[in-house]
């Protein structure tokens, strides 16, 4: 039977607390839907969540978080850049029609990009504005519900296709038939 060296025992027992705290720490109750909601902590019930978009019309002068990417955005779309972004983050899967939306995005000359949105919430700091800026340009330039628009004709094609996709993008969990 061999030794492990205590040195490989202390490293293997931080990498398995460190391991275990990012699991749990984005077990936090929170909601955003595609960009629209503000990301909440569950925890006061009297906290009602606020439309990002509504939200970025009139920013809290110390939501840092929120005026940094609304800064980038602006940036962004000074110098001709317009992103289709979606939300990702810690349990929230890759769009399952990606591929064909990221054609239709070329077409109208959009760059398509995931938003990253991170577990740990903080009081007073909003995720999400960068998306919800991108969205207020992009329907400015080609109307409101154009992003969903997109989404749906890149789903058909991902359809006409008849491209395979992993089962848990699926709208209809896969069923074994009997």
């Amino acid at each position: 039977m061999t030794k492990h060296s205590p040195f490989k025992m202390k490293l293997r027992n931080i990498s398995i607390i460190i391991l275990s705290i990012l699991l749990f720490s984005c077990n936090r109750s929170k909601t955003y839907e595609q960009n629209e909601t503000i990301v909440t902590i569950a925890d006061p019930p009297e906290v009602p969540s606020i439309k990002v978009a509504e939200y970025i019309e009139n920013i809290d002068s110390n939501d840092i978080t929120c005026l940094r990417e609304i800064k980038r955005a602006k940036n962004d779309v000074q110098n001709g850049k317009l992103v289709f972004t979606t939300p990702m983050g810690f349990g929230i899967q890759h769009l399952r029609q990606e591929k064909q939306l990221k054609e239709l995005c070329q077409a109208y000359k959009l760059l398509f990009d995931y938003e990253m949105f991170g577990c740990v919430i903080v009081k007073g700091q909003t995720q999400g504005c960068y998306g919800a800026y991108m969205t207020k340009a992009i329907e400015d330039k080609y109307g409101k519900g154009f992003k969903q628009i997109l989404l749906a004709k890149a789903d058909s094609l991902l359809l006409a296709k008849n491209d395979t996709i992993p089962y848990y993008l699926c709208d209809i969990r896969p069923q074994i038939p009997g």
